[in-house]
């Protein structure tokens, strides 16, 4: 019920879901005595870390790496064994100088199906829900909150971008220096420095992804920044902190404690605070942040996380620890929460159960006293102390030989309140922008035929996921996405099949005939199309085309509305082609749709927005950013209808569609013509058959200037562009923007993002592109989708 085009779903694994950001599930033996290796390399093998381990006298029971996976398992006798060996692990050296990078192993999440349960207030995969818990998830959470959550959801895949296009250029570096290390064999020189031709040895990172990260430090109350590309780069004032007594990086935010306990977050572009919720009962000495969980120490020597319970400002503390005395720093470093206390250092490992209780141990290998505020940036400590004569405080950091490494002071800073290191956003986010309705917004419904948990026919949603083994199928009356006149159609329907001689279609036996119902609806003409989906292979020839016309005289008697009527035959188990005949029973061939003061004209099988007022707040947001001009060329990728290539002609040069559906393409020009736009053109085709060419092949009866000034404006499926699409953005210079509108943001988006921004290869050339905006659009309330708009633009623009 999501914007979902297709249901392809991207099936890549993920080191972090043995890491972390699982949900904790069923822990084994196995898994807790894991530590995950998470640079282990994709064409390393097993062995070779064993002798690693082996030569460093390191005691453990096995490594566990599987071919082609970025990391690996190193395995132990118990949980304690475990639990030693993270620290030490920390400093052995591992490829090209670097030191392992390791954690403890989080469970796996199982994908095996759950058995089928008949409790539906379970909410467990593969548990038969209500209609409305399996369509509107989010029905009985207020509407305010859904936006908060979508929007921290969008701040975390910007996070992710980043993170992801990181690891593309340390990835490509380590090749590099694999590959000098070769020829340096090769060609018997001293170093990797005499080696003659090869790739360059440093393999620039965009300034983008190098500068994000600052160091935050409260003095005076005041806010300062210092930028971590040197150590010697200034402090700058930023903001005013009257009261901010602590800081810490929390998810996307830069968080504040004041001193009257309440939390807030610091907001970069109006250098003001604004409030997040209340603290815990006690007084705050020092935050961290953990698996995206806020930790507080309190002044009675507690250690305390913060649980949402609903809205942002609505929040319970839970006890993780006690018995800590004064707490004056604490952060998270190498697979431990390290905590400096009144009586020394103390440390407590990030296993699977640390967010439920910590259990801390002396740290002997942390011999700084006097500290005040401690972080960690790209693996390195850094903390401030006062001098042994109290007089001022001073600002090192840890390299990983140990030596301390002065930064640059703030001048006159004799005490600190807070200190941070954090990243934020990779670019600019405005706030999410609300659906302008609520309830009944949906334009299109794709009903199933089926038989409910009484094995009664019915015409509704299936009430759980089919890949779970859930088939049972319920009425869409309580569903509140969902137009009354839609659920009346229902309605009809199922009156029909009660005294039908044609059974509903199983989906367990592939027998029976009625499969779905599409129902599209004008919401400015109130124009209603119907779309059948049957198969027929069972029924006489002459007994089905009675039925169909007993059906339509039917509907359409009981809904004058109906304007439009169509009939797809379908034999098949799966889902049929985009493009599989259908056949056309009654009225028009298209319902008209009206948005941003264009018409727009709908046929059965093409694309379009499922929330009409939606779309227009995501397309006018499309057109600001596309910026087009009368010198702009806009090319308009999976354009479906042409709804918003036609919306930006009005301000460029000349638009582009491409579209892999012929119905969508025949759709579009017709829309043209009915809005009288003239300088857009639309080719049927999939977009990575001809986007190489037609970024580089000048049009017939352009001049040489044709490509000048180029915007590419992509609206993929869920499973996001194809890679010789992304290809040929990048290789194209005059495209200098690219307007990235996004229905599957936390995956497709950021794969795609990464290979947008990440370093050139042997099949990836072109200038990378930077993430210079977003914004998150709300197109589907009650439910936990979201679109997102990024755009894109060359990193030399």
């Amino acid at each position: 019920m999501g914007g979902q085009r297709n249901k392809h779903y991207g099936k890549k694994r993920k080191a972090q879901d043995d890491a972390g950001d699982v949900a904790p599930g069923h822990l084994t033996k196995n898994d807790e005595c894991k530590i995950i290796v998470l640079n282990f390399g994709q064409w390393s093998e097993k062995d070779e870390l064993t002798k690693v381990l082996e030569a460093s006298g390191h005691s453990f029971k096995a490594v566990q790496k599987l071919n082609k996976l970025s990391y690996g398992f190193i395995i132990y006798e118990d949980k304690e064994q475990r639990d030693a060996a993270l620290s030490v692990l920390a400093e052995i050296e591992w490829k090209n100088g670097e030191k392992l990078e390791v954690k403890a192993a989080l469970p796996k999440r199982s994908l095996k199906p759950m058995a089928k349960s008949d409790d539906a207030s379970s909410g467990e995969p593969g548990a038969l829900k209500t209609v409305i818990e399996a369509v509107t998830p989010w029905h009985n959470v207020d509407y305010a909150e859904q936006l908060e959550r979508k929007e921290d959801a969008m701040k975390k895949v910007l996070v992710k971008i980043v993170r992801q296009t990181r690891k593309e250029f340390a990835d490509k570096q380590k090749r590099v220096l694999e590959e000098r290390k070769r020829m340096r064999k090769q060609q018997k020189v001293e170093t990797i420095h005499d080696v003659v031709g090869g790739p360059a040895l440093e393999v620039p990172v965009p300034e983008w992804l190098d500068a994000t990260g600052s160091l935050y430090i409260v003095a005076n109350e005041t806010l300062y920044e210092q930028v971590l590309s040197s150590i010697e780069n200034p402090w700058v004032a930023r903001a005013k902190a009257e009261g901010i007594i602590g800081l810490v990086t929390f998810a996307s935010e830069l968080v504040g404690v004041h001193r009257d306990g309440s939390l807030h977050t610091y907001q970069k572009h109006t250098t003001s605070w604004r409030y997040l919720s209340n603290g815990p009962t006690a007084a705050v000495t020092s935050l961290a942040s953990l698996r995206g969980h806020l930790l507080c120490a309190t002044a009675n020597g507690d250690i305390v996380r913060r649980v949402v319970k609903g809205r942002r400002d609505v929040i319970e503390w839970v006890t993780l620890a006690t018995g800590l005395g004064h707490v004056s720093a604490m952060s998270v470093h190498q697979g431990f929460l390290y905590v400096a206390t009144a009586t020394g250092w103390v440390k407590a490992p990030l296993g699977p159960e640390a967010t439920s209780v910590l259990e801390f141990a002396p740290a002997p290998e942390m011999p700084y006293p006097r500290v005040h505020g401690l972080t960690s940036h790209d693996a390195k400590l850094i903390f401030v102390q006062s001098t042994e004569d109290a007089a001022r405080v001073e600002i090192v950091h840890v390299e990983t030989d140990g030596t301390l490494v002065s930064r640059t002071n703030i001048d006159a800073a004799t005490s600190i309140q807070g200190f941070a290191s954090h990243k934020g956003l990779c670019c600019p986010m405005e706030p999410i922008a609300a659906s302008p309705i609520l309830e009944g917004y949906r334009n299109k419904c794709e009903f199933t035929f089926g038989y409910d948990v009484e094995h009664k026919p019915v015409v509704g949603f299936r009430v759980g996921m089919f890949k779970e083994g859930v088939v049972a199928v319920g009425v869409a009356d309580e569903c509140i996405n969902v137009p009354q006149v839609m659920k009346d159609i229902c309605r009809t329907f199922q009156a029909h099949l009660e005294t039908s001689s044609m059974p509903v279609y199983d989906v367990m036996t592939h027998e029976g005939v009625w499969r779905l119902l599409t129902i599209r609806l004008s919401q400015r003409t109130n124009q209603i199309m119907l779309m059948i989906q049957a198969n027929p292979s069972s029924v006489d020839a002459e007994a089905w085309t009675t039925e169909k016309t007993a059906l339509v005289e039917t509907l359409t008697a009981a809904h004058p509305a109906i304007s439009s009527m169509f009939v797809q035959e379908y034999t098949g188990v799966s889902a049929p082609t985009e493009d599989h005949p259908i056949e056309h029973v009654f009225g028009a061939t298209t319902i008209e749709e009206e948005l941003l003061g264009l018409k727009f004209r709908i046929s059965a099988q093409a694309f379009f927005q499922v929330n009409t007022p939606g779309a227009e707040v995501l397309y006018s947001l499309v057109k600001r950013f596309a910026a087009a001009s009368d010198a702009t060329q806009v090319y308009d990728v999976c354009c479906g209808t042409g709804t918003i290539g036609i919306c930006v002609a009005q301000d460029a040069r000349k638009v582009i569609g491409v579209e892999l559906c012929k119905a969508a393409t025949d759709d579009a020009a017709v829309n043209a013509e009915l809005n009288n736009i003239r300088n857009i053109s639309f080719i049927n085709s999939k977009a990575e058959d001809v986007m190489k060419e037609l970024l580089k092949k000048k049009p017939e009866g352009e001049g040489a200037e044709f490509l000048k000034e180029a915007v590419a404006i992509v609206d993929p499926p869920r499973a996001g562009l194809h890679t010789k699409v992304l290809r040929s953005l990048r290789d194209t210079r005059p495209v200098k923007r690219i307007v990235y509108v996004s229905c599957n943001p936390t995956v497709s988006l950021i794969n795609d993002a990464t290979t947008l921004c990440g370093p050139c290869t042997s099949n990836l050339r072109g200038t990378p592109f930077k993430p210079v905006f977003a914004a998150p659009v709300d197109m589907f309330p009650h439910t936990e989708h979201c679109e997102m708009i990024i755009v894109f633009e060359r990193v030399d623009v």
